[in-house]
């Protein structure tokens, strides 16, 4: 059958590229395009290493081989670190929390476009995902840290002020332990 329409013959050569394209190397060779739809490569692209933990609400991640640090958004854990302040009730548990959940591992952040991307000490704004847990909800989850919101809701403010008013109840963490 001779084809004549234009459109006709690529709609054809998409279909056989589509049904034979294994056989010739083609599908190898759109699965190795870096520019590819693939989940697992666009979420590698998020995730980073944790060099070290400053306290219970601040990392330090390697970025294009560059240490930034990172304040997690949606959270404030008791000071350990500040320069002019004492050392607050349950801070150095929040910070050996943070440590033993987060030091040295890959972790998953993320911004919220309804916040700022850095804060006034230029600390990026992120959640911090290990796995599938956010690891913000988490401290507050479980009496580290209490919900912070800075000016505007972020995107997980209800269900950290849910899982903060849990932790009040059963007097966990930071809760149970301090006046």
């Amino acid at each position: 059958m001779l084809i004549n329409n234009k459109r006709a013959k690529i709609i054809l050569s998409t279909l056989f590229i589509l049904l034979f394209g294994g056989y010739f190397g083609f599908s190898e060779a759109i699965s190795n395009n870096p520019h590819a739809s693939d989940k697992s490569l666009a979420r590698s692209a998020e995730e980073f290493q944790v060099i070290r933990v400053v306290d219970g609400d601040t990392i330090v991640v390697a970025i294009n081989q560059k240490p930034e640090t990172i304040r997690l958004l949606g959270i404030n854990t008791p000071e350990t670190v500040a320069p002019n302040r004492p050392v607050q009730c349950f801070g150095p548990e929040a910070s050996a929390r943070t440590k033993e959940l987060l030091e040295t591992k890959i972790i998953r952040l993320e911004s919220d476009p309804s916040q700022d991307d850095r804060d006034k000490y230029k600390r990026l704004l992120r959640f911090a995902f290990l796995e599938d847990e956010n690891i913000n909800e988490m401290l507050v989850r479980d009496g580290y840290a209490k919900e912070y919101t800075y000016k505007t809701p972020h995107k997980y403010q209800q269900e950290f002020r849910a899982v903060q008013r849990s932790a009040k109840k059963n007097g966990l963490g930071l809760w149970g332990a301090c006046p």
